[in-house]
């Protein structure tokens, strides 16, 4: 019997080598990740100002309005998804 040593880290099945990726697919690739990561970091900053405190007295009843709304459904949603 041999006992062969258990590898520390997910095993690569299926992944080529990197030197038998094209050149150009992998630069493609590398730069459609990274424009899609910046997306992220835009949406994120622009939907960000949705968490400040409204300043006057409509714009905590606009959020009283949708939140009867809006946080029974997320509770569900929240729920489904659990």
């Amino acid at each position: 019997m041999s006992a062969k040593p258990q590898e520390l880290g997910p095993p690569n099945v299926g992944a080529p080598p990197a030197s038998t990726i094209p050149l150009g697919l992998r630069v493609l690739g590398m730069a459609l990740r990274a424009l899609f990561i910046g997306a992220l970091v835009v949406v994120t900053v622009r939907v960000s100002h949705l968490f400040m405190l409204p300043k006057d007295a409509e714009g905590y009843r606009t959020w009283v309005y949708l939140g009867l709304v809006v946080a029974p459904l997320a509770l569900a949603l929240a729920i489904v998804l659990w």
